[in-house]
C-alpha cells in the first residue's frame, strides 16, 4: 500500500470502508505513534470532516457523515488500542471512545485501577467512565483521589462536582490538599451551585486575607 509517514493513503474518505482502514491502522503496533494517534483524530472528524486534505493541504470539502460508521470501526479495534504500550495512542482511543458514547464502564474502570498505567491513561479513563455516569463513578473517583499528586489526581478533584457529596468532600480536599489541588478545588467549586459553596468560598477567601 501507499503510505505517508506510515499513513494509508489515496483513500477515499467519503465511503465507510476509509473509516475502518484507519481503525485498523491505529490499531497497528509497527506503525508510528503519531500517525497512529492522527488516524484516531480523523476517525473521530468523520461525522464532520475537515475541508482541507490532510495528505496534499489543498481545499475539498467533504459532506457530513454517519457517525455510527466511525463508531463501528472504533468498536471493532478499541480492545486492541487500550492494549497498546503506546499511552498517546491510549489516551486518543479513551477519548475517542468518550467522544462516540462507547459504554465501556468495565474496561475503563479497569485502566483507572491499573497502577501500571501512567497517570495520563488513567486520568482519561477516569474521565470517559465519569461522563457516563455508571455505578462506579464514585468509586473511580476515589481511587483518583487516593493518588498522592499528578493529573490522575487533579482530574479526580474536578470530577468531584458530579458526587452528591462534592461540597463536602472539596471542602476536606480545600483544607488539607496542596497548592495545585486547592487551585483545581477553587476552579471546580465555580461549576457547583448552593449555599454551601457560597460558606467554603467566603472562608476561604477570609483565610486569604488573613495571610493564614
Amino acid at each position: 500500500d501507499d503510505h505517508v509517514g506510515g499513513m494509508p493513503y489515496g483513500l477515499d474518505l467519503a465511503v465507510p470502508e476509509t473509516a475502518h482502514a484507519l481503525a485498523q491502522f491505529a490499531a497497528r503496533s509497527d506503525a508510528p505513534e503519531n500517525m497512529r494517534v492522527e488516524a484516531l483524530g480523523l476517525i473521530e472528524k468523520w461525522e464532520k470532516p475537515d475541508g482541507k486534505d490532510y495528505v496534499m493541504g489543498l481545499w475539498r470539502p467533504l459532506p457530513d457523515r454517519d457517525v455510527n460508521v466511525a463508531k463501528s470501526a472504533t468498536q471493532e479495534v478499541l480492545g486492541e488500542l487500550l492494549k497498546t504500550p503506546s499511552d498517546a495512542v491510549r489516551v486518543r482511543a479513551i477519548e475517542l471512545a468518550k467522544a462516540f458514547g462507547i459504554d465501556d464502564q468495565n474496561t475503563m474502570f479497569a485502566i483507572v485501577s491499573d497502577k501500571s498505567a501512567s497517570d495520563q491513561v488513567r486520568a482519561a479513563a477516569l474521565d470517559a467512565l465519569a461522563s457516563r455516569n455508571g455505578p462506579r463513578a464514585a468509586e473511580a473517583i476515589n481511587l483518583g483521589l487516593d493518588h498522592s499528586k499528578g493529573v490522575f489526581r487533579q482530574t479526580a478533584i474536578r470530577l468531584l462536582a458530579k458526587l452528591p457529596d462534592a461540597v463536602a468532600k472539596l471542602d476536606h480536599t480545600l483544607k488539607t490538599g496542596s497548592v495545585s489541588d486547592q487551585q483545581m478545588v477553587l476552579d471546580t467549586l465555580a461549576s457547583v451551585e448552593g449555599p454551601a459553596v457560597d460558606q467554603i468560598e467566603e472562608q476561604w477567601m477570609d483565610q486569604l486575607m488573613a495571610g493564614k
